[in-house]
């Protein structure tokens, strides 16, 4: 395990936790944030396994997990009731600073709060949309006649807010299928976002 970078991810937790709690506002934080916890994680119980019958060095690895998992645990309370919190009041504010796991919460807890509300609002569960057999598929993304070439890993790594003009049909992606309406305003990756804003399908919103 590499101890040097477990100890820069412990300081990073015990920081980002006192920001959170200073802070109303959501924080913009590293896009690898949670990688990084995972795979020092993932390293922690592999060394764990390794050294299962060296009982003194098991339990010093099984304190660094332990210390890992109770920061990790308080900065995921502190950091996922505002985003909760901005989903219920659907607060747009800072929305960028969230990273891709981040907005697949807030977009879902979004959609199903609204299931939810005409469920009790309207004392029935809201019919299935009609199925569209229409999709845009994956390698769409990559290769559009007349489009330059779309792909790359910087411009994957780059996300764009956008908001919704028109409802659209199911798209796969690799990482999930979206589901976008009318007035929706979503934070996608550029590849995506550039086609929706070709096809005059969304507008991009200028921060």
């Amino acid at each position: 395990m590499d101890r040097e970078k477990y100890d820069e991810i412990i300081e990073n937790l015990k920081a980002q936790i006192l920001s959170e709690r200073n802070s109303s506002r959501i924080n913009k934080i590293d896009s690898n944030f949670y990688s990084e916890i995972r795979s020092i994680k993932m390293q922690l119980q592999e060394e764990q396994k390794k050294n299962m019958q060296d009982i003194t060095l098991y339990m010093d690895i099984t304190g660094l997990y332990d210390e890992l998992k109770k920061l990790f645990h308080s900065f995921y309370e502190l950091r996922f009731s505002k985003i909760a919190k901005f989903a219920v009041y659907d607060i747009q504010d800072d929305i960028y600073n969230l990273t891709p796991e981040e907005k697949t919460f807030y977009e879902n807890l979004k959609r199903e709060m609204n299931i939810y509300f005409k469920e009790i609002f309207d004392g029935e569960k809201p019919k299935e949309e009609e199925k569209v057999e229409e999709k845009i598929e994956v390698n769409e993304v990559n290769n559009i006649e007349g489009d330059s070439e779309i792909g790359s890993e910087a411009i994957d790594n780059e996300y764009i807010i956008l908001r919704i003009t028109e409802n659209q049909p199911p798209i796969a992606q690799p990482e999930r299928n979206y589901y976008l309406h009318k007035n929706d305003v979503v934070y996608l990756r550029k590849g995506l976002a550039d086609i929706l804003i070709k096809r005059n399908a969304a507008v991009k919103i200028n921060i």
